[in-house]
């Protein structure tokens, strides 16, 4: 076979016989028109290949459309070659919503950035008067723009044009709804109780979160619904809440959230609360201060104690106090240096709650140096200590001169040493001043610290930062008795109370300098 000009010709030999085939000449109009035919059905098969790689299911369709904000100019003819004209609507994102002809959802697609001006939704249910309602989001999700197209046929595996779809803007129709109940601090009974709201003009769905707190960080409902009303699926344990709801009409438009209103969940009816917990006891001078944590549904407490005898129950106590309404007790005109066990329990209609766990306290005296007749024992080091009759806080003081080049310290007696586990959580002062403050222009960076040692163990109070020097009247200076105030572990710091064997405080603000002392104390929490 060869190529003459333009035309394909069969070419014969004297020992060749040709074939019975039939036989084409093309000319080149017919050649052309030939290779054109061919491209067309290559075309047609690659698509329906590309459509049915696509689409998963013979019953669907896809649409495509783009996107015109009403009222915003456009630079140009062409919509896609606007991308500065979402920044004057303010638009963030579209989305896509198909419905049928009984206005039925079917489908969506999106979110589409504004810029894009198009977007093309798959899985679309092949049919006949199928509407597309696209709606323009701004960045926080509220709807700005709302347009829709109907009669829109759509083909199995293939896509429809719909052409463009002009958007106008939109502005929410309703107010949040108001709350019915529970009303705000209502008590409930759990499992029999329900939200409820008025209904909103133009809402189709509400939005009801509750949460245990009031700024909703976490929510333990958070539902959609149809109706003005909800009932938990399941029951909320005993505790207090919050709750609020916000309406949303069909182009998914929001409203603000209603008002925030809290309720507390009881317990189960026909049962007793649960026993308090985080309860606590701190001790004082003659009394102990016993605290505990509310609970749900409870309608008084009762203490429990003994001082004879620990692991104290309901039936096994000497003392009982009822019909306590607060969560807070102070036990009174208790005896100083004997050691208190209480529990607590909560009560209502349906009975009383287990104990709580036990706690105990020893209520103590205060321990004080006021220095009215003389130094009641106190000794220093580096320093000379003279007792003043007149001119302390009030009454007298000591006077404390430094001898020697090293910082001297001044040293507790033993009034102040043995158990003071009573004292946790209490408070450690005293009175300082200048005797002659001219000489005072600079502080000692270890000025007013104190250092309780105990047994093989000590632990240090400094202040942060370190105090001024004296001034020529008197200053109180505090330490918190408390393992964190003191830089340490509470299970060091209980070994430190339990035996202190002295107590010592740096007062040298400079060296060759005079200080007077007054009114050390240590008191149980008040």
């Amino acid at each position: 076979m060869g190529l003459e000009g333009s035309n394909f010709q069969n070419v014969s030999t004297d020992s060749y016989e040709e074939p019975k085939f039939l036989t084409l000449t093309f000319n080149r109009q017919n050649f052309t028109e030939a290779l054109y035919f061919a491209f067309c059905i290559f075309l047609i098969i690659l698509v329906s290949a590309c459509g049915e790689g696509h689409y998963s299911s013979s019953e669907t369709g896809s649409i495509a459309f783009i996107v015109k904000f009403k009222g915003i100019s456009y630079e140009g003819s062409e919509l896609h070659a606007m991308a500065l004209d979402c920044d004057v609507a303010g638009v963030e994102t579209v989305v896509a919503e198909i419905y049928d002809e009984a206005s039925l959802y079917l489908t969506s697609g999106g979110p589409w950035l504004c810029s894009a001006h198009a977007g093309t939704i798959g899985d679309v249910p092949a049919g006949t008067n199928r509407t597309i309602v696209v709606i323009g989001k701004d960045i926080n999700g509220n709807v700005l723009y709302r347009g829709e197209k109907s009669g829109v046929t759509v083909t199995a595996g293939q896509t429809t044009n719909a052409g463009t779809i002009e958007v106008e803007p939109f502005s929410s129709p309703f107010d949040p709804p108001t709350l019915i109940s529970p009303t705000d601090g209502e008590t409930v009974t759990s499992g029999s109780y329900s939200f409820e709201w008025e209904s909103v003009t133009g809402a189709s769905e509400y939005q009801i979160q509750v949460s245990t707190d009031s700024n909703f960080t976490s929510t333990v409902i958070d539902e959609a619904l149809s109706t003005t009303s909800y009932t938990p699926t399941t029951s909320l344990s005993a505790n207090t809440y919050y709750w609020r709801v916000r309406a949303e009409d069909s182009s998914g438009n929001q409203s603000a959230w209603s008002a925030v209103w809290s309720f507390t969940v009881s317990a189960e009816p026909g049962t007793a609360p649960i026993a308090p917990t985080s309860v606590t006891a701190i001790a004082g001078n003659e009394k102990v201060n016993i605290s505990w944590d509310a609970v749900a549904g409870a309608t008084s407490y009762t203490i429990y104690w003994a001082n004879s005898f620990s692991d104290v129950s309901t039936t096994n106590y000497e003392g009982k106090i009822e019909y306590i309404t607060e969560t807070t007790y102070t036990h009174a005109d208790l005896d100083n240096g004997c050691t208190y066990y209480y529990v607590v329990t909560a009560l209502n209609d349906y009975g009383e709650s287990d104990e709580s766990e036990e706690v105990s306290a020893t209520p103590a005296a205060i321990l004080i140096s006021a220095f009215d007749i003389d130094d009641e024992g106190w000794t220093a080091e580096g320093a000379s200590i003279t007792h003043e009759m007149s001119g302390g806080n009030p009454g007298g003081f000591l006077s404390i001169e430094d001898t020697e080049d090293d910082t001297f310290i001044i040293l507790s007696p033993a009034k102040f040493h043995g158990n003071l586990l009573s004292f946790d959580g209490g408070i450690l002062s005293y009175d300082v001043m200048a005797i002659d403050p001219t000489e005072f222009d600079s502080i000692g960076s270890g000025f007013g610290r104190i250092q309780l040692i105990g047994g093989s163990t000590n632990a240090t109070f400094d202040y942060a930062p370190y105090p001024d020097h004296p001034s020529e009247s008197w200053t109180t200076y505090y330490a918190p008795l408390t393992a964190e105030a003191w830089n340490t572990t509470q299970e060091n710091w209980e070994l430190v109370l339990s035996d202190v064997t002295y107590i010592s405080i740096i007062l040298e603000p400079v060296n060759w300098c005079t200080v007077g002392f007054d009114n050390f104390l240590i008191q149980p929490f008040p």
